[in-house]
């Protein structure tokens, strides 16, 4: 029962306030920025003091008597986690059907004559502590939520989101504003504490208001401080301020007319390119070419060669015969011309 309290609680919160969110928006969207904030921050203000007030009417602070016998008393309900009926409240006829009665688990035997398990609670304590976890958590969330928005309009002043450093303030004037509220309420279930320990009571039920009243702060406090402490995180990393529901701007998309248009031209710039490319390697490889046929004219019809070969070794051949030390041969540094044959020697280029 709990986790189905705990999630209705959640998404009933994000509906209700974001439709409760959107109406004040509209009446709010063309004041002065500060009076948005003032505005947002009274918003959140009405939804902690339901908060305490509605915790305080279930737990029995407020609205009714001090006796704590109806919190004490132990029924016997089903215990049977399969049935549909898991945890009704046994009637006294079916009391009377109970196995054991003196003990705190037992069987009852229903009118199908099957066992099925019961046990003995107290009803009255668990089903307070259930629905004020219920309405806790959904007044929680949806205070957390507004604090959330309040601090969010407080961020996108024009004042504090000047820079990241400066959208860490209102994180810390958002905190101080709701612990204020969660302070004074703190006074008054104190007050109530002290009057009812002098009409000679336990306090039983402020008790039991204020456990679950500072979960539920805590609650609406943890919400709002991560939630504006990431947006300042990401205004950080990213240099983008997002809005204050968490999104970026998207970036404008171009049309499709215009997409398809710049990728024919992309293509026909890359066509273009790799032609002019080939016609200079083309020309080169000509030029290269001519430059060695000259050459190997020159040589052929001269017979001197076109550069001395100096003192250095230089080993020509042609066929079998070897050039000896000393002779004058063609040599033509490889960087320049590969191997080839001048006239009637093969020159072994270097």
């Amino acid at each position: 029962m709990n986790i189905i309290s705990m999630t209705m609680s959640i998404f009933t919160a994000v509906l209700m306030y974001q439709g409760i969110n959107q109406i004040l928006a509209i009446f709010i969207e063309s004041l002065n920025e500060w009076y948005r904030c003032l505005i947002q921050f009274g918003h959140c203000s009405i939804y902690i003091i339901c908060m305490q007030l509605v915790i305080g009417n279930i737990a029995g602070m407020i609205g009714e008597g001090g006796g704590t016998e109806s919190l004490d008393e132990s029924r016997w309900t089903i215990a049977d986690g399969l049935r549909a009926d898991f945890g009704r409240e046994l009637d006294p006829v079916e009391v009377e059907q109970v196995r054991n009665k003196t003990g705190i688990r037992s069987v009852w035997i229903d009118s199908y004559a099957v066992e099925v398990p019961v046990m003995k609670i107290k009803v009255e304590l668990q089903g307070r502590k259930r629905r004020m976890r219920c309405w806790g958590m959904l007044l929680a969330h949806m205070s957390g939520f507004a604090a959330i928005s309040a601090g969010g309009e407080l961020q996108h002043t024009e004042l504090f989101s000047s820079s990241p450093y400066m959208t860490l303030i209102p994180v810390v004037i958002t905190q101080a504003v709701v612990q204020i509220f969660f302070g004074i309420s703190h006074m008054f279930r104190r007050s109530i504490m002290k009057e009812a320990i002098r009409q000679g009571g336990k306090g039983r039920r402020v008790l039991l208001c204020h456990e679950n009243v500072v979960e539920a702060e805590n609650d609406v406090s943890s919400l709002s401080m991560s939630f504006l402490t990431a947006q300042a995180i990401r205004f950080f990393i990213s240099g983008v301020f997002p809005n204050i529901e968490g999104l970026e701007a998207e970036p404008e998309m171009p049309k499709t007319n215009s997409v398809i248009m710049e990728f024919l031209i992309d293509v026909s710039n890359i066509r273009i390119v790799r032609h002019r490319i080939g016609a200079l390697v083309r020309a080169g490889t000509k030029a290269i070419r001519t430059i060695i046929q000259v050459a190997n004219s020159i040589s052929a019809a001269s017979g001197s060669p076109l550069l001395p070969a100096g003192d250095h070794k230089e080993i020509a051949r042609e066929g079998t015969r070897s050039a000896t030390e000393g002779e004058e041969v063609l040599a033509i540094p490889s960087r320049w011309f590969p191997a080839h044959k001048v006239g009637k020697l093969r020159v072994d280029c270097w």
